[in-house]
């Protein structure tokens, strides 16, 4: 059995990640494709715009044959903490080939060699980037610089949002001398920023929250396939989806409970505290508060990562490395096809970590390390879900009594 693996968001989902689904599996010439995805809070440091398990559903029922979920350490991390807790998970179950990936690319042996020259730093490439950031440059300008004089890469290359995250994605199977090889797809349709709802070509996911949000659910077939538009019409129509002003009010109570102690947490750096401390009574809301506490060296993702950690309660022992951090821990499965229901088996015959199918299994499966981890999602979700329960009326659901999907 040949089984390739997808690392995403789906935020939400739409067509073109249904067609990345079956290209990769008729390219790669699959008999199964396993998702890693972010639970519900995403790389921007920002809530999912839908549930994990919305989310997860609408990749079940469009080829995917199962959904595990990424710690949100890594979720809510960095491109590379992203990547690399993602390639460690997929890598920890043991049966998978293939990671497919999207790229304005599309040349994976352009890719690759960036990728070396990225991981192996030569010294020509190292001179040179240290000498476009003492020029002022910040580090993906300065990268971008360098790599363009010592191997003549064009600078477009590392501008496309994919393609950076391919690098990483491969930087990561490197780094963990991973038997999975990787495999990209030429990506089609609308850039992964743009606002533009197409009628002909696929839509960027930022651009179909960005029209939920503004009104617009009378979205186009060509972004949203069948499956995902009628899961997302009706989270919609129960006002359950968030943005990250949904939890302005949590944020600013967490912010003023730990504003001695923010540097323990998570990517929160001592200049983004001190800007903070300065900055607290100014708070209206998240997203505003991000832009009153931009600067040059602080960028509103990072700004937007560091908040989120606050909020979920995510702190890091700074004399631990962000390796060990990030590894994962356990694979939980939010869902999978009924047909698919052995790749289960081959997983708990082959995976290196525990597989956590009920979130009542896990007090008894995992060590006292992972099931601490294993409760900060739990309580990540519920702060989510609290804030479904508040914006639409509907009864809170409690992570620890979810089921696992299983799509017939």
């Amino acid at each position: 059995m040949k089984i390739t693996g997808i690392i995403a968001e789906f935020n939400p989902f739409h067509s073109g990640h249904e067609y990345l689904i079956n290209k990769a599996m008729e390219e790669t010439s699959s008999d199964a494709c396993i998702v890693v995805m972010s639970g519900d809070f995403v790389q921007r440091g920002e809530p999912a715009f839908i549930d994990k398990y919305s989310r997860a559903e609408a990749a079940l029922s469009s080829g995917c044959s199962m959904v595990i979920e990424l710690g949100q350490r890594s979720a809510t991390g960095s491109a590379a903490e992203f990547a690399e807790g993602a390639v460690k998970l997929l890598d920890s179950l043991g049966i998978v080939d293939t990671l497919s990936f999207g790229s304005e690319s599309g040349d994976l042996q352009k890719l690759e060699s960036i990728c070396r020259i990225i991981t192996d730093e030569p010294a020509s490439y190292k001179t040179k980037l240290k000498e476009n950031l003492s020029n002022g440059l910040s580090f993906p300008a300065a990268r971008a610089a360098a790599l363009k004089t010592t191997c003549g890469t064009d600078e477009a290359l590392l501008s496309g949002s994919n393609n950076i995250l391919a690098i990483e994605y491969m930087k990561a199977l490197r780094a963990a001398e991973s038997r999975i090889t990787p495999f990209t797809i030429k990506r089609r349709g609308e850039a992964y920023n743009s606002k533009n709802i197409s009628e002909t070509n696929f839509s960027s996911a930022k651009a179909i929250r960005e029209a939920v949000i503004s009104g617009n659910i009378n979205i186009p077939e060509t972004a949203l396939c069948k499956g995902s538009a009628n899961i997302l019409k009706h989270a919609v129509e129960r006002n359950a989806f968030l943005t990250p002003d949904d939890f302005s009010a949590e944020l600013i109570y967490a912010l003023r409970m730990n504003l001695d102690q923010l540097e323990n947490f998570y990517d929160l750096s001592h200049e983004l505290a001190d800007r903070i401390r300065n900055t607290i009574d100014e708070f209206k809301s998240f997203t505003q508060y991000i832009e009153l506490l931009k600067t040059k060296n602080l960028t509103y993702s990072a700004i937007s990562r560091a908040l989120t950690h606050v909020l979920l309660n995510i702190s890091h022992d700074r004399n631990s490395s962000i390796s060990d951090f990030l590894e994962p821990e356990y694979i939980h499965v939010l869902g999978f096809r009924k047909e698919a229901s052995n790749l289960l088996r081959f997983i708990e015959e082959k995976a290196s970590l525990p597989l956590i199918i009920r979130p009542t299994d896990a007090a008894a499966k995992l060590n006292k390390k992972a099931l601490r981890s294993f409760n900060e999602e739990v309580r990540s979700a519920n702060i989510y879900e609290s804030a479904i329960s508040r914006k639409s009326g509907q009864p809170f659901r409690n992570e620890f009594r979810r089921k696992v999907l299983v799509l017939k």
